[in-house]
């Protein structure tokens, strides 16, 4: 499997790491062009040759979703992916590497040579008046030799919409992000087949977008999970509101008794009673007048 970044990315310095078709024009000048990494070297997201390898996750896993729990996620000949029984079993045998970025990428058994990626399909459609135009859909497929830019995944915890006012995602489901676009995989409920839809939409990508992974990829220590986009990591999210909740209970100690009795309205002292007990109960007697 190769993925390549562009010529005009990789720096002179590191010519040695990649094969670049602008460089082997003679004569002539050119910006653009494919570069593959050498001998020793991997394309990553920051569309540089980085020493090294991708790190592969030891386990052959299969893919079904929260709606579809008996069927497998599997490549099709075409360059699709869709939920079903495969005639071939090595076409829902999924593999999974990380690139140095934390970038996952997957492919099956039977298609060692292309990745799991969105992409856009267009086709002529006419009208109920015979007026033809051009429609788009965002697809998730199979390719090969992707650019590094576009390709790869996140793996989120999967959250619906009570878990993410509650917080905890549901066990053992996950969710797949482009690392490109940030839309959401899911399965298309007419075709069963893979479709991207953006975040913010519309239940996107609900229980056709909740996929499950046998073995599991919850508890695994060669496995990183990622968080969504905007959202901090689960224990600086929790240090976060802790330290806010302390500044806020700092600055309500010191209105209790920076503030002189009457000049405090009714509902003022009554807010601040709690604060106020809390603080003598700690021997905190500070300088102004007491409740």
């Amino acid at each position: 499997m190769s993925i390549n970044p562009t010529a005009q990315d990789t720096p002179a310095s590191a010519a040695h790491s990649a094969y670049c078709s602008a460089d082997m024009v003679s004569g002539k000048s050119q910006t653009m062009g494919t570069c593959i990494c050498g001998p020793g070297f991997c394309a990553d997201t920051t569309l540089l040759c980085h020493p090294g390898t991708y790190e592969v996750v030891n386990d052959v896993f299969t893919i079904s979703t929260k709606a579809l729990p008996q069927e497998r996620l599997y490549m099709t000949p075409d360059g699709k992916v869709k939920m079903g029984w495969p005639p071939d079993p090595r076409a829902a045998q999924w593999r999974i590497s990380v690139t140095a970025q934390g970038v996952k990428l997957l492919w099956t058994e039977l298609y060692t040579k292309t990745i799991l990626q969105e992409y856009e399909s267009c086709t002529t459609v006419a009208d109920a008046y015979g007026l033809q135009y051009t429609k788009c859909s965002r697809i998730i497929g199979h390719v090969p030799n992707p650019k590094m830019e576009e390709a790869g995944w996140t793996v989120e915890m999967y959250e619906d919409d009570v878990q993410r006012v509650l917080g905890g995602g549901a066990k053992n489901y996950v969710l797949l992000r482009s690392s490109s676009t940030w839309d959401i995989f899911y399965i298309s409920p007419l075709t069963k087949e893979g479709m991207a839809c953006e975040a913010r939409g519309r239940d996107c990508p609900g229980d056709l977008g909740a996929f499950t992974f046998d073995p599991p990829l919850f508890g695994r220590i060669d496995f990183v999970f990622d968080n969504a986009p905007g959202r901090l990591a689960g224990g600086l999210s929790f240090y976060t509101v802790t330290v806010i909740v302390a500044v806020i209970l700092i600055c309500c100690v010191g209105c209790v008794f920076s503030v002189d009795k009457r000049q405090r309205s009714c509902i003022a002292t009554c807010l601040l009673i709690p604060f106020s007990t809390c603080a003598r109960q700690i021997g905190f007697k500070g300088g102004g007048a007491r409740i």
